[in-house]
């Protein structure tokens, strides 16, 4: 990753993160709306709100500590993975609720957790520049 901090100033950097953050955030309405639109079902501020702290929580847990240039496409997978599970076991409740008491499909979800990450390793990479 020493050619991201090379090849882009902490502002370029900094902006990424911000444009990151809001494609998560808008990825998490997008799917309200489609479920509001597919089965009447109104995903509340709450329930999207503990979503996205659930996410984020089980990403920077994964993150911690690790050096990110190491990190594999094999541990890139466990730490999907990873978030994906604490996001279940700490929201279930809003998770469920997604999905009218069935599983949020995995898909979605797995693609709510690699943007999550995505994000928390952008905020790490800009906080040691």
């Amino acid at each position: 990753m020493d050619w991201v901090n090379e090849l882009f100033s902490p502002e370029v950097k900094s902006a990424a993160l911000g444009l990151f953050n809001v494609a998560v955030v808008a990825g998490i309405g997008y799917l309200s709306t489609q479920l509001r639109k597919k089965t009447g079902i109104e995903l509340s501020a709450k329930v999207q709100n503990d979503m996205h702290k659930a996410l984020t929580t089980g990403a920077e847990a994964i993150l911690a500590g690790q050096d990110l240039k190491a990190i594999t496409a094999e541990m890139r997978e466990e730490f999907v993975q990873y978030v994906k599970d604490y996001a279940w076991r700490s929201s279930p409740d809003a998770l469920g609720t997604i999905a009218n008491g069935k599983p949020v499909p995995d898909d979605v979800l797995d693609t709510l957790a690699r943007a999550k990450l995505n994000v928390v390793s952008m905020q790490m990479l800009k906080a040691g520049s």
